[in-house]
């Protein structure tokens, strides 16, 4: 039996192949790192700043650095979905097969 990471990897190469002319839009991976999509669909990202010079920051100010926070603004949200598309596609498609698979 192949492991989950194996059947992805063969699930993206059989995509591909499918694809035909069709151009295949990568996933931007810098971006990848840095934002994630809730479960609610928004996005989220880390505030800048906490990594040194902490010193004479206030303790609240460190402390909110620290947390996350989601994009303000549907037209950079939408840019941001739009670097993390390729991902997200392959692995709802392959979410959906799996599932379908399962009642089979």
């Amino acid at each position: 039996m192949s492991t989950p990471i194996n059947t992805m990897m063969q699930y993206q190469q059989q995509q591909v192949c499918n694809m035909g002319t069709k151009a295949l839009i990568k996933t931007n991976k810098a971006a990848a790192k840095r934002i994630r999509v809730r479960g609610s669909g928004s996005v989220k990202r880390n505030r800048g700043g906490a990594s040194h010079n902490t010193g004479y920051k206030t303790r609240g100010r460190s402390n909110r650095l620290g947390s996350s926070t989601g994009i303000k603004g549907t037209a950079i949200e939408k840019r941001m979905r739009r670097l993390l598309e390729s991902d997200a596609l392959i692995m709802e498609m392959w979410v959906k097969e799996c599932k379908e698979g399962e009642k089979m």
